[in-house]
Formats: C-alpha cells, sequence, structure tokens
C-alpha cells in the first residue's frame, strides 16, 4: 500500500513538474503605420502585410493560440462602405468611416483559416477595399490611418492550439527519471520479502 501511495506522490510530482514547464501565452504585436497615411479612392484599394516574426514568433516552434486585428480610417466627408480582407478568405465589411479627424477604429478577431496562414510563416495579408454604395455621389475615399495585429504566443510549443502543447525535453527527462527511480525502488522492496 505504501508502494502505491508513493507511486501516485511521484506521478503527482512529475505532472506537476511539466505543468510548470509549459509557457503561458504571451501577447506579440505588430503595427503597420504608413507615414505619410494612405488615402483610398472610391473604389479603390490598398494592400499591406503584417509580420509576427519580426516580434519574435517563431513558425513551427511557436504555438499561435489567437490574434486580433484593429484598423484606423479616418475621412473628411462621404458616405463609405468598405471591407477589410485578411488571410486565406475572411472578409469583414463596414459602412460609414467617421467622418473628423479622431477618425474611427474597427477591431475584429481573426477566423481560423486566418490563424492558421498567420501561423505557417507569420505572415498575414489585408487588404482594404472601397466598395460601391447607392449613395456613390457622396463617397470620396477614406484614408487608411494604421492597423495593429496584437497574437497570444505560447513560445517554443509547436502547433496551432492550446491543446498542442508538448513538454520541453528536460521536463520528459525528469519524468523519466522520477519513474525509473520509483521502479527500482519498487523492485529493491520486492527483493527484501
Amino acid at each position: 500500500m505504501k508502494s502505491l501511495k508513493r507511486a501516485g506522490g511521484a506521478l503527482l510530482f512529475a505532472a506537476a513538474m511539466l505543468a510548470s514547464g509549459a509557457s503561458s501565452a504571451i501577447p506579440i504585436v505588430h503595427v503597420v503605420d504608413p507615414n505619410p497615411n494612405v488615402p483610398i479612392p472610391y473604389l479603390g484599394s490598398y494592400s499591406y502585410v503584417h509580420d509576427l516574426t519580426v516580434g519574435g514568433f517563431v513558425p513551427g516552434v511557436d504555438t499561435l493560440d489567437s490574434a486580433s486585428m484593429s484598423l484606423l480610417l479616418r475621412d473628411d466627408a462621404g458616405n463609405e462602405v468598405f471591407q477589410f480582407e485578411v488571410g486565406l478568405g475572411q472578409v469583414q465589411g463596414f459602412q460609414n468611416v467617421n467622418n473628423g479627424s479622431q477618425g474611427e477604429l474597427y477591431a475584429f478577431a481573426l477566423t481560423a483559416p486566418s490563424l492558421l496562414d498567420l501561423a505557417l510563416d507569420g505572415l498575414i495579408n489585408v487588404t482594404i477595399r472601397s466598395l460601391a454604395h447607392s449613395n456613390s455621389q457622396f463617397q470620396t475615399g477614406f484614408i487608411f490611418d494604421h492597423s495593429t495585429l496584437t497574437a497570444q504566443v505560447t513560445k517554443g510549443v509547436s502547433g496551432t492550439s492550446p491543446a498542442g502543447v508538448i513538454p520541453e525535453p528536460s521536463m520528459l527527462l525528469l519524468l523519466g527519471a522520477a519513474l525509473a527511480g520509483l521502479g527500482f525502488a519498487t523492485s529493491r522492496r520486492a527483493r527484501r520479502k
């Protein structure tokens, strides 16, 4: 009975050590801020790329848990209809850029296909497109101010979701040593009896 308690205790200790070795997610932020700001004319578009590798994301090694994007657009006048095309087929559509110098911030989470696209190489393409509208006589275009991509990343763990957490080799060695020691102690006691 004592050996079973010790075995359970050793396994709990090893599991706790493995859990403490798993890293928690950290934010990595990449900003695209063209200077001067980019005017996007009526029915025009503008494309750019967010690059998480600049902030330390290592494709194939780090895990991309989630990501969100925010874009600031400004407008002096008009009634714009526009959309953001992000990664693999994610489209976010909006109407009316806020008039005035402050502009308006548009924020959304990346969908699973876009997350996968971003996880592959740390890069994601974004296109801002001005669309036609029934009140086209009021559409004059708008201004792209900046875009911020914020990703939650678990460093040093391969995959695209928290379920893909893989223990570090040192933790596996510790677990193996604990189990070997437990097996040695149990066999030694069995020989004494």
